[in-house]
């Protein structure tokens, strides 16, 4: 039922295009922020900018987003799967074996091309500014030191959480 729903053209075309916008959103919002921190002295500018072309840098890569996302599911499989293992997929393969288990899966494939991207993007840039403030260092220097699986868990968390909540897919907390 619910991949019936997310596979309707109408609805991809709004998600892809609500997730354009809220690139320009997120570019806004940490270029505001990098702005405060450069006045203050906590940044350089060059490190604001690139803070603010984070999420777009790796939308507009997705090789780069694409690599990330597979070393994050070689290293943390479950929490990978609830990231980029939709609800609407979940659902449709319970019954996949079903007529429309399988509709379902079929018609859901441009939303969750869609979704794939944006969440890969906000997921890498996420990760990449949270171990810039924490550790000076960027996601690509952690993945070059074989690292990845020593990313503190809070912050994979928040990655999740930024990323779920970027495809409107973060469940309500409470």
């Amino acid at each position: 039922r619910r991949a019936l729903m997310t596979s309707q053209l109408a609805t991809t075309v709004r998600n892809t295009i609500g997730g354009g916008f809220r690139l320009g959103v997120d570019a806004m919002d940490q270029g505001f922020m990098a702005l405060s921190d450069v006045v203050r002295g906590n940044k350089t500018a060059s490190e604001g900018f690139r803070d603010m072309m984070s999420t777009s840098r790796y939308f507009f890569n997705q090789k780069e987003a694409r690599v990330m996302q597979d070393i994050f599911s070689d290293q943390m499989p479950a929490e990978a799967q609830k990231l980029f293992f939709s609800a609407a997929s979940a659902e449709s393969r319970v019954g996949s074996t079903t007529f429309l288990g399988k509709v379902g899966n079929a018609l859901n494939v441009a939303n969750t091309f869609s979704d794939g991207l944006f969440k890969r993007a906000m997921f890498s840039s996420t990760l990449d500014r949270r171990l810039r403030e924490t550790q000076g260092r960027s996601l690509n220097d952690v993945v070059a030191a074989g690292e990845f699986n020593m990313i503190d868990k809070d912050i994979i968390k928040e990655a999740i959480d930024e990323s779920l909540y970027f495809a409107y897919q973060k469940p309500p907390e409470g």
